[in-house]
Protein backbone atom coordinates (compact mmCIF):
# COMPACT_ATOMS: atom_id res chain seq x y z
CA UNK A 1 0.00 0.00 0.00
CA UNK A 2 1.39 3.39 -0.89
CA UNK A 3 0.92 6.20 1.61
CA UNK A 4 2.62 9.56 1.18
CA UNK A 5 5.36 8.14 -1.01
CA UNK A 6 6.22 5.26 1.30
CA UNK A 7 5.27 1.64 1.31
CA UNK A 8 4.06 -0.04 4.45
CA UNK A 9 3.70 -3.67 5.31
CA UNK A 10 1.68 -5.48 7.94
CA UNK A 11 4.00 -6.65 10.71
CA UNK A 12 2.21 -8.27 13.66
CA UNK A 13 -1.21 -8.51 15.24
CA UNK A 14 -1.67 -6.70 18.56
CA UNK A 15 -3.24 -8.18 21.67
CA UNK A 16 -6.30 -5.91 21.31
CA UNK A 17 -7.09 -7.23 17.85
CA UNK A 18 -5.41 -4.49 15.76
CA UNK A 19 -2.32 -4.65 13.59
CA UNK A 20 0.87 -2.63 13.59
CA UNK A 21 2.38 -1.24 10.43
CA UNK A 22 6.07 -0.85 9.87
CA UNK A 23 7.17 1.53 7.13
CA UNK A 24 9.70 0.16 4.70
CA UNK A 25 11.06 3.60 3.98
CA UNK A 26 10.20 6.59 6.18
CA UNK A 27 9.69 9.97 4.69
CA UNK A 28 10.77 13.07 6.67
CA UNK A 29 7.55 14.78 5.59
CA UNK A 30 5.45 12.02 7.15
CA UNK A 31 7.41 12.14 10.42
CA UNK A 32 6.91 15.91 10.65
CA UNK A 33 3.18 15.49 10.05
CA UNK A 34 2.94 12.90 12.80
CA UNK A 35 4.90 15.10 15.23
CA UNK A 36 2.67 18.07 14.42
CA UNK A 37 -0.42 15.95 15.00
CA UNK A 38 0.92 14.80 18.38
CA UNK A 39 1.61 18.39 19.44
CA UNK A 40 -1.88 19.48 18.41
CA UNK A 41 -3.50 16.52 20.17
CA UNK A 42 -1.65 17.07 23.49
CA UNK A 43 -3.90 18.35 26.26
CA UNK A 44 -3.31 21.71 27.78
CA UNK A 45 -1.07 21.51 30.82
CA UNK A 46 -2.90 21.89 34.08
CA UNK A 47 -2.95 25.45 35.34
CA UNK A 48 -0.01 26.08 37.58
CA UNK A 49 -0.25 28.80 40.17
CA UNK A 50 2.09 31.68 39.79
CA UNK A 51 4.47 32.29 42.67
CA UNK A 52 3.13 35.74 43.54
CA UNK A 53 -0.45 34.43 43.55
CA UNK A 54 0.42 31.52 45.85
CA UNK A 55 2.30 33.82 48.26
CA UNK A 56 -0.53 36.35 48.27
CA UNK A 57 -3.05 33.58 48.93
CA UNK A 58 -0.87 32.24 51.77
CA UNK A 59 -0.79 35.72 53.33
CA UNK A 60 -4.44 36.70 52.92
CA UNK A 61 -6.21 33.33 53.36
CA UNK A 62 -5.56 32.80 57.09
CA UNK A 63 -6.46 36.41 57.85
CA UNK A 64 -9.78 36.12 56.02
CA UNK A 65 -10.54 32.88 57.88
CA UNK A 66 -9.71 34.54 61.22
CA UNK A 67 -11.92 37.54 60.50
CA UNK A 68 -14.75 35.20 59.55
CA UNK A 69 -14.18 33.19 62.74
CA UNK A 70 -14.26 36.29 64.93
CA UNK A 71 -17.44 37.49 63.20
CA UNK A 72 -19.22 34.16 63.67
CA UNK A 73 -18.06 33.99 67.28
CA UNK A 74 -19.33 37.49 67.93
CA UNK A 75 -22.74 36.65 66.43
CA UNK A 76 -23.03 33.36 68.33
CA UNK A 77 -21.66 34.50 71.67
CA UNK A 78 -24.36 36.21 73.70
CA UNK A 79 -24.51 36.74 77.42
CA UNK A 80 -26.79 34.49 79.45
CA UNK A 81 -29.17 36.54 81.58
CA UNK A 82 -30.01 35.66 85.17
CA UNK A 83 -33.62 34.99 84.25
CA UNK A 84 -32.59 32.64 81.43
CA UNK A 85 -30.20 30.87 83.81
CA UNK A 86 -32.98 30.35 86.31
CA UNK A 87 -35.24 28.85 83.62
CA UNK A 88 -32.46 26.77 82.07
CA UNK A 89 -29.49 26.10 84.37
CA UNK A 90 -27.49 24.53 81.52
CA UNK A 91 -27.73 27.64 79.28
CA UNK A 92 -24.16 28.67 80.11
CA UNK A 93 -22.87 25.19 79.32
CA UNK A 94 -24.74 25.19 76.01
CA UNK A 95 -23.15 28.52 75.09
CA UNK A 96 -19.74 27.17 76.06
CA UNK A 97 -20.26 24.07 73.92
CA UNK A 98 -21.24 26.25 70.97
CA UNK A 99 -18.10 28.35 71.41
CA UNK A 100 -15.92 25.24 71.62
CA UNK A 101 -17.47 23.94 68.41
CA UNK A 102 -16.80 27.20 66.61
CA UNK A 103 -13.17 27.20 67.78
CA UNK A 104 -12.78 23.62 66.53
CA UNK A 105 -14.29 24.56 63.15
CA UNK A 106 -11.87 27.50 62.91
CA UNK A 107 -8.90 25.19 63.48
CA UNK A 108 -10.32 22.74 60.94
CA UNK A 109 -10.79 25.54 58.40
CA UNK A 110 -7.19 26.72 58.83
CA UNK A 111 -5.94 23.15 58.35
CA UNK A 112 -8.17 22.64 55.29
CA UNK A 113 -6.84 25.91 53.83
CA UNK A 114 -3.23 24.75 54.18
CA UNK A 115 -4.05 21.29 52.76
CA UNK A 116 -5.95 22.76 49.80
CA UNK A 117 -3.13 25.21 49.11
CA UNK A 118 -0.57 22.41 49.21
CA UNK A 119 -2.67 20.40 46.76
CA UNK A 120 -3.07 23.47 44.52
CA UNK A 121 0.68 24.13 44.36
CA UNK A 122 1.81 20.47 44.24
CA UNK A 123 3.14 20.66 40.67
CA UNK A 124 5.72 23.33 41.40
CA UNK A 125 7.98 22.41 44.32
CA UNK A 126 9.36 25.95 44.75
CA UNK A 127 5.88 27.47 44.94
CA UNK A 128 4.75 24.66 47.26
CA UNK A 129 7.64 25.36 49.64
CA UNK A 130 6.95 29.10 49.61
CA UNK A 131 3.25 28.56 50.22
CA UNK A 132 3.80 26.15 53.10
CA UNK A 133 6.56 28.24 54.71
CA UNK A 134 4.21 31.21 54.81
CA UNK A 135 0.79 29.60 55.34
CA UNK A 136 1.61 27.09 58.10
CA UNK A 137 3.15 29.50 60.64
CA UNK A 138 0.75 32.30 59.75
CA UNK A 139 -2.30 30.02 60.13
CA UNK A 140 -1.08 28.83 63.51
CA UNK A 141 -0.26 32.34 64.68
CA UNK A 142 -3.59 33.76 63.53
CA UNK A 143 -5.47 30.90 65.20
CA UNK A 144 -3.66 31.42 68.51
CA UNK A 145 -4.03 35.19 68.46
CA UNK A 146 -7.75 35.04 67.66
CA UNK A 147 -8.35 32.34 70.28
CA UNK A 148 -6.35 34.12 73.01
CA UNK A 149 -8.02 37.39 72.04
CA UNK A 150 -11.40 35.81 72.69
CA UNK A 151 -10.27 34.48 76.07
CA UNK A 152 -8.95 37.92 77.08
CA UNK A 153 -12.16 39.62 75.90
Amino acid sequence: MAFGGTEERLVAPLAGGGFTFSPIRQSPVRIQKVNAAIIVAMPEPSPRPRTWLAVLTALIGPLVLAIGFLTVMDWANRPVSVEEYRNNPSAGQQQSDLNSGIVFLHALAQFAFVAAGAWWTRQRPGVLAAFLLIAVPLSGFVFLVSFIGLIAK
